[in-house]
Parts: C-alpha cells; structure tokens; sequence
C-alpha cells in the first residue's frame, strides 16, 4: 500500500464548501427570524407596560388634582381654587359645567371655543360618577378626569392634563427599541453567518470522516482486486494447462480474498463501535488470568518467527470490563507487534501503579516515524512502505483505541524508528470484594 492514507486530507471539496456556506446562510436568517419576532414583541410589551403605568400615573395626578380644588360647605356650595392656568402654555386644564338645561361653563381655565365645544360635550355624555378619557383637541392629546358633584349632581368637575410631551418619550423610547432591535437582527444575521461554521463543524467533521472513509476504502480494495484480476485473467488464458501447475496464482487470488473479509471485518467493527452500539458488557474481569491465555497463544507464533518472546504476568488483579474485548485488545497488540518486528524480542509486561494496572506491549521492531505517532490510532493510518506491506488491514490500533476509551482507560504510544515500540494500557484496578473500583 502506499502512504495514501497517510498524507494530510483536504477539509472540504468545493461543492461542501458551497453546502457549508448555504446551511451557514440559512442558520443566520432563522436566527435572524427568531430574534426579530421576540424583540419586536418584547418592545411591545415593554411599550404597553409604561403606556399603562403611565396612563395610572396621571390618572393618580388628576384624582390628587381633583380633591384639592374642589371644596363642599354643609349646605352644599361648591367653591372651587383655580390658579390662573392659561391654555397652551401649560399642561392642566379646569373646568365646571352646569348640565341643566344645557351645559354650560360656570368656572375655569381660559381656552380655546372649539375646546370648550369639546369638553362641553364629554360633560353632557358623561354617564358614571367618574370617567377617565383619551381626547385629542386640536392636534394635543389630553387625558381627562370627570366627576359628579355629589352635592350637586347636575354639575361636572373635568380636570385635563397634557400627555403630549409624555406619550412623546413613550413613543420615542419605542422607536428607540425598535432601532435597536434592527441593529441587533443585522448583528445577527452578521454573528449567526461567523458561528455558523462553528455550529456546522461537527457535522464537517462528520462529513470529513465519510468521505475519508470512502476514499481509503476505495483505495484499500483496489490493491487486493487488481491482484485478484490479474491473476484471474492469467488463469484464463491457461485453461489449457492443469490447475495445479498454477496453483502460486490461485493461493495469490485466495490471499487477497482473506485481506478482503478481514477489512471488511474490521470496518463492520469500527462501524458498530462508531454507531454507538453496545460495546462492551462489563464484569469483574481477572487480568492476569487473560493476559496468560493471550500469551500462550502468541508464543509459539512468535518464536516460530525466530523472534524471542518474554512475558511477565504477575497477579494484578482484577478490572472491571469485558474479558472478551479485552483479550481482543491484546491479540492486536501483539499481532502488530510481530508483524512489524524483524529480529529482537517482543515483551508483554503487566504491572501495578497506585490504583492501576499497566499492559506493556514492547518490540524491538521498525518502529513509527515521529510525524505519524499522533495519528497512529487513526483508521488506516500504517506510516512508511515497511509497515504498509504487511497484510494489515491498517484498523487494528483505531479499534484498540475505542476499546480502551470503552473501559475509561488511556493508550500511550512510545516508538522510535529502527529501535522498536512501546505501548502502554492503563486500566483502573477493581476490588471484588467490596465490588467497587479502587
């Protein structure tokens, strides 16, 4: 294989990057959307609360007004103070009319005839004791408080107020929120487009880790199906000859075949461990006992190699895990290992640190080029054309890593080239005892 899998990845292809930059659009005007009509009926709401608290306001002013220039003697004459308050120069207006027959002004502020017209009017419609009313009388807007005399019910006390220059801040701070909220919806449409991308880097990742997937796939089976059509096609043209004269192309054809089911193996078990399938069922798990097992069995393949092997297995307890992951994870170590070791030795070591247990696998094989350590547990990643020709699936240390993450572990890789590699697991030591984790 080739460092294909090995080089740095473009983020995205131009089409993405145009879906990237649509979704970021989108984003921004839902939230755009979504602000608007929230501050819109917030300034409403904060609009109505103050008009209403400012109506109250006045309306205690004139009430306060009220009592204070109106006067009731025992016999039921009416005096009324009145300052001289001139129309248009200020903000409260008085007045008492007669209804009967007609109404008619007895006392008050001087104004205007088409006020007087007015107020007149609103004195002889009035059907309650007290009314409070909303009038606007040449181009100013009033609020007017009405009261029957008790002591003389054919007589009506009106005192008006100007709420012009109020109900002017009130519609100014209104204006003013709505102002804001347009600066704030181009803010976020300008904000929601920026973090947009930070919003869409997961699904990025996501869509980076596919379309990796797809190309090293693509490029992990073209190598064993262009072996296999090769010779297939050798085979074809010797129909003739006996198959067992031939039978190096046919074991070829058989090897590629067996690289194929174990990659597609190996994907099935990165796509369950990915999909967030149930991976592990845990157990107190004796350690020392699997490490043995693991052991006994890589033995003899090892020093078949003509490679030595040294195993120091001391009782170390229990974890608590899967015993069946757990001997996976050893069997990929060591089956790396000795793929990728020569001559030497290969030492699987289980100590106890603290609270922990540590599984060394060590080699004194090729090695991983230092730009590749921190890449190494990536699927497919197998760094220079020693290890690529191997007949690894290149899976082997990503699906260690998501082992050891299933057990709240940590994998620590040390490798120097031509000098060998160290890696190290460690797991938290369980007491079965008291049936907890130390």
């Amino acid at each position: 294989m080739s460092n294909h899998s090995n080089r740095p990845r473009s983020w995205v292809s131009l089409a993405d990057k145009w879906l990237i930059r649509k979704q970021r659009f989108r984003l921004a005007i839902v939230n755009m959307i979504v602000l608007t009509i929230i501050w819109i009926g917030l300034s409403f709401f904060v609009y109505l609360l103050l008009v209403d608290y400012t109506d109250h306001s006045i309306d205690r002013r004139l009430m306060t007004m009220a009592g204070q220039v109106i006067t009731q003697d025992l016999t039921g004459t009416i005096g009324i103070e009145i300052p001289e308050f001139h129309f248009g120069n200020n903000d409260l207006l008085i007045s008492i009319w007669n209804l009967i027959p007609q109404p008619q002004w007895i006392q008050g502020n001087t104004m205007t005839q088409d006020l007087q017209t007015k107020l007149a009017n609103m004195a002889s419609s009035l059907k309650s004791n007290t009314s409070f009313q909303n009038v606007t009388i040449d181009g100013t807007n009033f609020r007017v408080l009405e009261i029957k005399l008790l002591a003389n019910p054919t007589r009506v006390l009106q005192v008006s107020e100007d709420v012009g220059p109020i109900m002017t801040v009130v519609n100014d701070l209104l204006g003013l929120l709505l102002a804001a909220g347009l600066l704030g919806v181009i803010l976020t449409i300008v904000g929601g487009y920026s973090l947009g991308l930070w919003t869409l880097r997961p699904l990025m990742a996501a869509r980076k880790r596919e379309q990796e997937l797809v190309t090293d796939i693509s490029h992990e089976l073209r190598t064993p199906l262009s072996v296999m059509s090769t010779h297939l096609e050798l085979l074809l043209r010797h129909v003739e000859e006996p198959l067992s004269d031939h039978l190096n192309w046919v074991e070829a054809i058989y090897s590629e075949n067996r690289r194929m089911a174990h990659l597609v193996e190996d994907l099935l078990e990165m796509a369950r461990i990915e999909a967030g399938e149930q991976f592990i069922k845990a157990a107190p798990v004796d350690l020392t006992e699997i490490c043995q097992e693991v052991a006994a069995v890589f033995e003899p393949v090892i020093t078949e190699k003509g490679l030595a092997f040294r195993g120091d297995i001391p009782d170390v307890g229990y974890v608590f895990g899967d015993s069946m992951r757990l001997r996976q994870l050893l069997f990929i170590l060591l089956d790396n290992a000795q793929k990728y070791t020569n001559q030497g030795e290969i030492h699987l070591l289980a100590s106890k640190a603290n609270n922990f247990v540590d599984l060394t696998v060590a080699d004194t094989g090729i090695g991983i080029p230092s730009d590749l350590l921190s890449r190494v547990t990536e699927r497919f990643v197998r760094g220079d054309s020693a290890r690529t020709r191997t007949k690894s699936t290149g899976l082997g240390l990503a699906i260690a890593k998501r082992i050891v993450a299933a057990h709240q572990g940590k994998l620590s890789i040390q490798s120097e080239v031509n000098k060998g590699t160290s890696i190290t697991i460690r797991l938290k030591i369980y007491d079965p005892v008291n049936d907890k984790m130390r």
